[in-house]
């Protein structure tokens, strides 16, 4: 047998989640030396192509793993809490920072997205194994007939409803 999935490891998610953070890392630093440096050369960041098209498929790929990974977790409550208070603290540098070097302050952003979002899965995760839409996986039963459908729809409902409520409160957040 493969020896990572002995482990408990997804070589594929493992690979998607390293590409994400490449990309990610690749395109923050690109955004640096053109925004703070006045570097020409990565001034393709602005173009539609990259703008337009290549940030949304790493985010997407970025959310997914992360939200995919919120399933393997042992406790994703705990693993929220400790995500939004990283993204609280995160907030609060920028302010510290936005004091003296007049940087901009960053309210809300992916880490933002990423700890609220295991913080309400983990929230329909208990409320899916009281429901018994998908089974506990602390539990030996397998023999229940659960309907993890129920549990999938319900996130794609809230999914969708949260897409159309994003443009909605545009003109309530700063720019």
């Amino acid at each position: 047998m493969d020896q990572s999935r002995v482990k408990g490891r997804i070589p594929e998610l493992d690979f998607l989640r390293g590409l994400a953070l490449i990309l990610m890392m690749f395109h923050h630093t690109i955004a640096d030396l053109y925004d703070i440096y006045s570097r020409q050369f990565v001034a393709f960041q602005h173009s539609f192509w990259f703008y337009e098209l290549g940030r949304p498929i790493v985010l997407t790929v970025f959310l997914t793993v992360s939200g995919t990974s919120s399933r393997f977790s042992r406790n994703s409550m705990k693993r929220g809490i400790r995500m939004v208070l990283f993204s609280i603290a995160a907030t609060a540098l920028t302010i510290f920072v936005d004091g003296f070097a007049k940087t901009g302050i960053i309210y809300f952003n992916v880490i933002h997205v990423v700890a609220l979002s295991t913080v309400l899965y983990a929230l329909f995760e208990k409320l899916a194994i009281k429901k018994q839409w998908i089974p506990d996986r602390r539990s030996e039963d397998e023999n229940r007939d659960y309907k993890p459908h129920l549990f999938a729809g319900f996130l794609i409902v809230t999914g969708v409803f949260l897409v159309f409520l994003g443009p909605l409160t545009a003109p309530l957040i700063p720019d």
